[in-house]
């Protein structure tokens, strides 16, 4: 067994216990020098019975013949090591695509293959090196001692589990590896591209400290550890310091000010983040830093009425009874002017929606919502099968449809004044804005445009339509025309796309 071999070997037993027996496993193949090799290293190992080894490749679409080709290459190599490679295919994307939305595509490209061939762990190629260059990003783009943790080992994925076998190996291991077995690789012309900050990191800042300093990955990789250990005794202490502060009964939404006042400058801002948190509000330094002034100010006997301040996005923080808290702001009544919501439309223009070829998948990015809407085809599963998502649930996201009726073009745009829409079980179609006042309220979610007022979230209502008619509006329900009969062709899903790392609290999970 080669070297590289044992280390992967290794490094997946402490990842996933000794006792874990055969695993059953899910290369993300780029066709680039690190996933080639964990690729080799793991079908070497699968042929000692250690694991069963599969692939995906996902194919951005962005970079022409050359990404054509790297699918081309991973297709071939699979072939000749015996290894079942599944394509996906993004389309829709834009060359200025943030490395955090291709990012988070690629995972739920990942998550959904390893979904449909029943396998519970995902293995993906980053290294030690990579490590440094994301310490090094988050460093400079500004974070936390969380942040500063870096990309973990393991976790998991859309409930799969999501390992890194390679992260504490230099990349000039397996490149020696890949030398020793004969084996090529893809060589990516955007990774010289130094307008990406990562590759600016790689290519420029990086190589000149390893100049300097020559244990540069391993020093960091020992800071990382320490930073590590620390920032999860921080963690056990505002977690139980959170529960400490909460105010009795049904206030427990709140926190004693009083009592939070007096914690440790380093706990208190990890007690705010963490109710923050546990109330959907972004906690970024800022806003952090506001609220900590905002409560410094108050009386050192402050138990009055309520106080309210805005921290934008529609959220305010809250003070009552002696105790703070945050919640949805409270509209002033303000009208929006027509001015006002042409702004807000030519922020959020109509994008068009491809469906798939064949078995395969289209993701289309929504960058105003932070979402993608992902099609994926879908060969003859019948309604009965899954009835929650071809009868879907009002506020679901996520259903199953037949568009084989659809006329022209798809797509997923704002609502406009003369849409209509054919409700589920009705013969006859009704305007788009009767259909939505007659659904509003009763047991509906928050919406798509939870940052707006929700009279003018209803104005600006985004919408999935062919060239003739509205065919779905998330949250509020489907077309009649796409409803699916007894077999459906496609199932829509609008998903989560990566918050920036520039946050306060860095979220490790898009790496």
């Amino acid at each position: 067994m080669h070297r590289f071999e044992g280390l992967v070997s290794s490094n997946l037993i402490s990842l996933v216990g000794a006792d874990s027996g055969k695993l059953k496993l899910l290369v993300a193949l780029s066709g680039g020098a690190d996933s080639v090799a964990l690729l080799c290293a793991l079908k070497a190992l699968a042929s000692e019975n250690l694991c069963q080894v599969y692939a995906c490749h996902v194919n951005h679409g962005l970079r022409g013949a050359e990404a054509d080709s790297d699918q081309s290459f991973c297709e071939r190599l699979c072939r000749a090591q015996g290894i079942a490679l599944q394509v996906v295919k993004l389309d829709g994307l834009k060359l200025d695509s943030s490395e955090e939305s291709l990012r988070e595509l690629r995972y739920q490209a990942l998550a959904q293959a390893a979904s449909d061939l029943s396998i519970s762990h995902v293995v993906t190629a980053h290294t030690l090196n990579d490590q440094v260059e994301t310490m090094l990003f988050r460093l400079c783009r500004g974070t936390s001692l969380s942040g500063l943790t870096g990309i973990k080992a393991a976790r998991s994925l859309k409930g799969i589990s999501l390992l890194r076998p390679l992260l504490a190996i230099e990349r000039h291991e397996l490149e020696s590896y890949l030398a020793a077995i004969q084996q090529a690789w893809c060589v990516d012309s955007s990774n010289s591209d130094d307008k990406y900050t990562r590759n600016f990191l790689r290519n420029q800042i990086v190589p000149q400290l390893n100049q300097r300093f020559s244990a540069l990955s391993q020093n960091f990789e020992h800071l990382r550890i320490n930073i590590e250990r620390e920032n999860d005794l921080l963690d056990s202490l505002s977690a139980a310091e959170l529960e400490k502060l909460r105010q009795p009964g049904r206030r427990s939404r709140f926190i004693t000010v009083q009592a939070w006042r007096n914690l440790h400058g380093a706990l208190r801002a990890r007690v705010l983040v963490a109710l923050m948190r546990e109330n959907g509000v972004e906690a970024s330094f800022e806003r952090v830093e506001r609220v900590e002034r905002l409560a410094q100010s108050l009386p050192a006997e402050f138990n009055q009425a309520e106080k309210r301040y805005s921290l934008g996005d529609g959220l305010d923080l809250l003070f009552e009874g002696g105790g703070l808290t945050f919640a949805a702001q409270i509209e002033s009544g303000k009208s929006t002017s027509d001015n006002e919501l042409l702004q807000l439309r030519r922020a959020m223009p109509a994008l068009i929606v491809r469906l798939p070829s064949g078995q395969s998948t289209t993701n289309t990015v929504i960058p105003w919502l932070d979402k993608a809407l992902r099609v994926e085809a879908i060969a003859g599963l019948s309604a009965g099968s899954r009835p929650e998502l071809a009868y879907p649930h009002r506020q679901a996201y996520d259903c199953l449809v037949d568009l084989s009726a659809i006329s022209g073009t798809l797509s997923f745009r704002l609502r406009q004044e003369k849409d209509r829409i054919l409700p589920l079980g009705m013969a006859q179609s009704v305007r788009l804005k009767q259909y939505l006042h007659a659904n509003k309220g009763a047991d509906r979610g928050p919406g798509l445009l939870r940052h707006l007022d929700d009279r003018v979230a209803q104005r600006l209502t985004p919408v999935l339509a062919d060239d003739q008619e509205v065919l779905w509006v998330p949250g509020y329900g489907l077309s009649q025309k796409v409803r699916v009969g007894t077999i459906a062709t496609h199932r829509l899903s609008l998903i989560d796309l990566a918050r920036d790392s520039d946050k306060f609290e860095f979220d490790e999970s898009i790496c």
